[in-house]
């Protein structure tokens, strides 16, 4: 009696799982429910600031986990590293700047990311001219990522 379930217990059970790819892992920033996309979003808002990033700027961040070998795990610590500025100055700042009619944005693009320099405080004027610019050309190579219908993601278990 429970001889088998615990000889199943203690068997190891090994299987080798493909990395994912930087675009599932731009899916992962971009398509949950929960993403961190969203949640940054989110957070920028009750601030009131609005939140744009770019699609190379997406591309840029998975490629940085993809680096790091570790990789849907290390996508919030590149995006936390990435806004951490901003998150401190918007809540302070963006209040005061629409109160006078000016609503600022944080910006993250593909050269804040490369560089390492952060997100940018800009208006959300020049972020949504940002953003729509780096979707135009984006469409104009393949098909825009946070648009593309779900699809399921492969597991990464390391």
């Amino acid at each position: 009696h429970g001889t088998l379930q615990n000889r199943l217990r203690t068997c190891c059970l090994c299987s080798m799982l493909q990395e994912l790819t930087e675009e599932e892992l731009v899916q992962v920033l971009t398509q949950p429910r929960n993403a961190l996309h969203k949640q940054y979003k989110q957070l920028f808002a009750m601030s009131q600031a609005s939140f744009g990033i770019t699609q190379a700027a997406l591309r840029a961040v998975a490629r940085k986990a993809r680096d790091k070998g570790t990789g849907t795990r290390s996508l919030r610590t590149i995006m936390e590293n990435l806004l951490a500025d901003a998150m401190f100055e918007i809540p302070e700042t963006a209040p005061k700047a629409a109160a006078s009619g000016n609503k600022l944005a944080v910006l993250l693009n593909e050269e804040s990311v490369v560089n390492n320099t952060g997100a940018r405080i800009v208006t959300e004027e020049e972020m949504r001219a940002a953003v729509a610019a780096d979707e135009t050309a984006a469409s104009s190579t393949a098909t825009n990522v946070c648009d593309a219908p779900a699809e399921p993601i492969a597991a990464e278990v390391h």
